[in-house]
Order: C-alpha cells, then structure tokens, then sequence
C-alpha cells in the first residue's frame, strides 16, 4: 500500500512475481529472524560465540551484602569468625568514652575538674565481649577478632577494646520425674542440652540449602555483611542482652520441654556461691556455662532413681555441645556464582545472505548463472548482487549488534565502539570477491575502517554514545554522574578533544568499582593494614570516583575521623588540658573533615571547590557532620606526611595492643 501510494505512477506490477516485492518480503524476513533471536535470554545473548555469560553483571554475593552499619551487624562479624561461640557489641563506658568539658574556659580535659567541668561522653565507642569455644585459645580469638572488626569498622566508630570472656560455671540441683521412657540417659542428655543452651545460647549459622528450605530468598541470603560460615537469620544476628541474671522459673520451663519430663520436684541455682531457689545474679564480666563438675540432675520415676548420673552421659553432652557451636556445613560459598547453569550459545551474530533466499532464476544464489548465459545477462546478476550487497551489510551489521550486547552493557573494557560490522558470507559461496574486489579478510578490514573513520569523524558514534550506555548502566544503580561529568567536559578533554569519552572513562572507574563503594560507603580504612591506594574508606573512593580527581595532576583528599583523635589513658601525654578555645561542646563524636589541596581543578573557587562542597555533603551518610579543610600546596605536603606517621603509628599501637605480629593472620 505505500509503494501504491508513493510510487504507483510508474511501479504498476504490485504482484508477487514481481521481484520488487519478493526481494521486499525477503528483506522482511531477515529482520522477524532478527527480531525473532533478539528475544533469547540476556545469558544467551551474552554467551554467543563462547562469550562470558556473565561479562559486565555482578554477582549476588558482591552486590547485595554491605559492611556493618549496626552493631547487630557488627556483632554477627565477629560470630562468624572461627572459634566463636557467641559476642556481644556494647557501648563502652568509664575512662574510655568520657572526656571533661570545662565551658567557661572551652577546655577538654581528660581529668575533672568540679564543679566548673561536665562529664562529656563521646558517641560512637564499643566494646566487643567474646565468649570462644571451650577448646579455643583466648589470645589467638582477640587477634582474629580484631582483625575482622578493624577490616569492616564503620566510619566514626571505634573499637576501644576486644574482651574474651572467662566462664562462670553454673551449677544445678535438680530432681526430675520422668514417665515411662525406654531409655531414661536419653531423656537426661536432652535435659542437659535444654538447659545449657538456656544458660549459654549457641548461634548457629545454617547453609545456603537449609537457608533455602526455610523459604529465605536469595536477597534475603545476602542482607547485611557477607558471612564466611553460613546464613544468620535477623533475630540471631540482633540477638539479645548478656545475661544479668538467671531465674529457676526459666530454667523449670526448658527442661519441661524436653520429651519425657512429666514434672519438676527440686530445683536450686548457684554461681559459685550459695545455691538459690529463685534468682542468681551473673558476674557480667563473665560468660555463663553449666557446670557439669559441680551439678547433680536426678531423674526418677515413681520416686525411684532411673538413670546413672551425669557422668554416664558426659562424653555425649560434650560432643553434642560442642557441635550445637560449630559453624555451617562446607558446601556454603557466598562468593560463587548463583547461576551456575551454562546457558546455551545461540550464535546470534552468525548471518546467511538473504541472497541465498531469493528465487534460483536470478541467478545470484549459490548456484549461480549457467555456463550458457550471454555477457549482458551476467552483468545484470552482478549488477543486483552489488545492489543487494548494500542491504545485506545493513542487515548483517544489525545481527552484529546483537551479538555484541555484552560489550554495549559492559564496564570492564577500554573500547569506545558501540557500533560493530557484521561480515556478508564469510565463506565466499555467492562469489562477491569479484564485487568488492578484494577477498573476505581484506574487506573485513576495509568495513571496520569504514566505521572507525565514521566514529573519528562524528564523536557521538564514540565516547558519546559510549557515554550514554554507561549512564544507563549507572541508572540501574539508582547513581548518576552528571556534576563530574559536567565537570569533565568543561575542564578534561582528552588528546583527541572528545569529551564523551572522558566522561565514560570516570563512569566505567565508578562502575568497576561500584561493590566497594556502594557496599563500604559507610565504612572506614582498615587500621591493622598499612595506608595506601588500597586502603582507603569507601567514602573516600566514593567521593574520588564521583569527582574524577586526577592523581597526576595533585587532585587528591585525605579523610580524619574526629573520633580517632580522641585521647585516651594509654596516650604517652595527656596531662594538660588537650583542647583549648574549642569551638564546640563536643568535637569529637560523629564528625569527619575531609582535607584537600589547593591542586589542580581543586583550587578554582568559583566552579570546582563548591562542587566538591556538594558532592561530599551528598555522600557523607547523614547522621556524620562533614567538615571540609582547603589547604595551599605546602601545608598540605606536611599535613600528608603527618597524617601517613599517624595512622602508621596508631596502626603499631594497635597491633601491640592486641598481641598481632605483623602479617599474622591466625
């Protein structure tokens, strides 16, 4: 109908011999074959011709977890170090978080001075309590500890020190009556078990399948800090308080639960001291565990004794306990892939001339023109194959594109093209080596020249629309870069003046990045490790990578947690007041500064410094006051150095602390 329309004057053969139209329906269904292969499988499309199916996707386990951001998650860090049996994340209290604010004089002090000073006491400081397995050794425990926290402590909060518990052995008197059991030491192992995870709960972790079983979705798998041994479900990973006390009405419940009790007639409590009937205070510097040594459980039925004593059951109840503890079965592996099914290779790029379609009386298929054909009759064939080679390009460039979808939506590479060439029978069986006049290798070539030339000529079809693709990537993400990229393209154009491509440069470094600094965006360096390149708070790759600093041109930035600065008792000197003409009440707590130098896009005032005002304000999570300090080319090459001999040292103080030997890695 629109043939009929636009060119019905002087096109009147609209049937289907008319080769017009049979060409027309052919071109038509090549593209239903494209549009009909365009609709596989993303991993079917990305695994063409032996492709990664997973080229430019992150997996589960590095985009869903995120560092600790609450002390449950903290907590459920150290749980899931090896020989932890539980833990506890609690506020430090005393000399360690409580400084002395005089307000007449704006002084801090670390000793009072009533009644012209206030206590002061600083947010943001923990203390982590351990109690390890019975076959543990305490020292080795702290240093793992240690090592875990410092490696994911979140920014403005410190650790003042890590604590392994001691055990306060509990001892219960009890006599219970039992019914009519075939096996009554069955019926005591089970009353050990109920009582002492009542007193000492274990926090068992679970694999990915039992995970699975219990209806915990793979998002859900993956919530929080990524776990080494297993799935911790939310309410074991919050958990409760220590334990102040023990109640016998408690203790009564557990053991009625356990199969075959039918009552309890006595029952006393005591912590090394005098047994209670009711109530027994814990030591809270201490860690309760039953104690079998010193407890004395009678099972009787009709008044008489049926079972042989503890001693009888002991080696069981050990070993039981003993795996009640252990961590998830091997076969949980946060790091693999979640979708280990290889998909299948469609081959979409792969292209079958629509010449080979056409009707064998045009002579321009496979089998050609007979050998009886006069000249003029030869000459139209290569005439329409010439012709048709225009379209056929055309098509096979489309089924190119296709199967380049991994490259077009992928962040790991350093190739601006976006636009690929297709190849029109490889095989040379329709015989165009005489049309193009070259063989299929060199007009390959010549193609790829073709459209490289077109890209140099038109920057859109280069780092433009590269530019573009990363954008959507990025809005996948829920991010964006329009200031830096704003930024790029009125102060950084590359060699060839292309601004796109500076622009998909800074997007592709974000994107590479983008599970450190999305996950870790809260978090801080590691204090155990050495400062570098490689160690830095998420925050700060954050803010590097939104901003696009150039390193080689002094653009750089330093972090300072005020909270690391606080003093505390272990400080060679702190006998003069510490701060004076302070400007605020509290300088400590909850407050970073980043410093900058006057370096670079860095010291122009009018653009690029109120950008950086904005994009760290942005990103500093919201319950941190973020100071920033601009300092002049000398000050901030002695500010460095400084700031490098100070995490160095405290990193040395750190280790001596806590009893770790450089590169120790128990």
């Amino acid at each position: 109908g629109h043939l009929e329309r636009v060119a019905g004057t002087t096109w009147t053969d609209f049937n289907a011999h008319d080769p017009g139209l049979t060409i027309l329906e052919h071109v038509a269904y090549v593209l239903s074959d494209l549009m009909y292969r365009s609709g596989y499988t993303v991993p079917e499309l990305l695994a063409t011709d032996g492709g990664d199916p997973e080229r430019g996707l992150i997996s589960a386990a590095e985009i869903l977890p995120c560092h600790p951001v609450t002390t449950a998650d903290l907590r459920a860090l150290v749980m899931d170090v090896a020989g932890v049996r539980n833990a506890w994340v609690e506020p430090a209290t005393g000399v360690d978080a409580q400084l002395h604010y005089h307000p007449g004089r704006r002084e801090h002090s670390l000793d009072p001075d009533p009644p012209a000073s206030v206590p002061l006491v600083l947010q943001g400081l923990f203390t982590v309590l351990v109690e390890a397995e019975e076959s543990a050794e305490p020292s080795i425990i702290r240093a793992r500890v240690a090592r875990r926290v410092y490696a994911h402590r979140p920014m403005c909060i410190d650790i003042t020190n890590v604590r392994v518990l001691d055990r306060q052995g509990i001892q219960v008197d009890a006599a219970i009556e039992i019914g009519a059991v075939e096996d009554p030491d069955v019926v005591l192992l089970d009353v050990l078990q109920h009582l002492s995870d009542h007193i000492a709960p274990a926090v068992g972790f679970v694999d990915t399948a039992t995970a699975e079983r219990n209806g915990v979705a793979i998002e859900d798998v993956f919530d929080g800090p990524v776990m080494e041994h297993g799935y911790l479900a939310p309410d074991r990973r919050a958990g409760t308080r220590r334990r102040t006390e023990l109640r016998s009405s408690d203790l009564i419940h557990a053991m009625m639960e356990t199969p075959g009790v039918r009552g309890i007639t006595r029952l006393t409590v005591a912590a090394g001291g005098p047994p209670e009937p009711w109530v027994v205070e814990l030591d809270p510097g201490r860690t309760p565990q039953l104690d079998l040594n010193r407890s004395r459980i009678e099972l009787t039925r009709g008044g008489r004794p049926v079972a042989r004593g503890i001693e009888s059951v002991r080696p069981a109840f050990l070993e039981r306990r003993g795996a009640s503890s252990r961590l998830a079965s091997p076969d949980w592996a946060p790091g693999n892939r979640q979708n280990p099914t290889a998909p299948r290779d469609r081959s979409v790029g792969r292209y079958l001339s629509l010449q080979h379609h056409l009707p064998a009386v045009y002579g321009i298929a496979e089998m050609g023109l007979p050998d009886s054909a006069e000249p003029t009759r030869r000459a139209q064939a290569k005439q329409l194959k010439a012709y048709l080679l225009i379209l056929d390009q055309l098509l096979a460039n489309m089924f190119a594109q296709l199967a380049h979808v991994g490259d077009l939506f992928s962040f790991d590479t350093s190739s601006d093209r976006t636009y690929f060439p297709g190849l029109v029978d490889a095989e040379d069986r329709l015989a165009l080596e005489e049309i193009r006049g070259s063989d299929v290798a060199a007009h390959a070539q010549r193609v790829a020249s073709i459209l490289d030339a077109a890209s140099a000529d038109d920057t859109s079809l280069a780092g433009g629309r590269r530019d573009r693709f990363l954008t959507h990537l990025l809005a996948r993400f829920a991010e964006e870069l329009a200031d830096a990229s704003l930024v790029a393209v009125q102060h950084a154009p590359d060699e060839s003046g292309d601004h796109g491509r500076v622009t998909a440069r800074d997007k592709e470094r974000f994107l590479q990045n983008y599970p450190l600094i999305s996950s870790a965006r809260g978090s801080a360096a590691d204090d155990l490790a050495p400062a570098g390149p490689d160690n830095r708070s998420g925050l700060v790759e954050r803010v590097r990578l939104k901003l696009g600093l150039d390193a080689e041109a002094g653009e750089d930035l330093l972090l300072v947690e005020h909270l690391l600065l606080r003093p505390t008792d272990r400080d060679e000197q702190q006998g003069i007041p510490l701060l004076t003409e302070s400007d605020r009440r509290d300088p400590y707590s909850l407050q970073v500064t980043f410093v900058l130098p006057l370096a670079g896009r860095l010291a122009e005032e009018d653009f690029f410094q109120p950008l950086v005002h904005h994009t760290i304000r942005s990103e500093t999570p919201a319950h941190l006051v973020a100071h920033v300090l601009w300092l002049d080319r000398d000050d901030w090459e002695a500010f460095r150095g400084a700031h490098a001999e100070w995490r160095d040292r405290r990193r040395r103080h750190l280790h001596a602390f806590y009893g770790l030997e450089q590169g120790d890695d128990r």
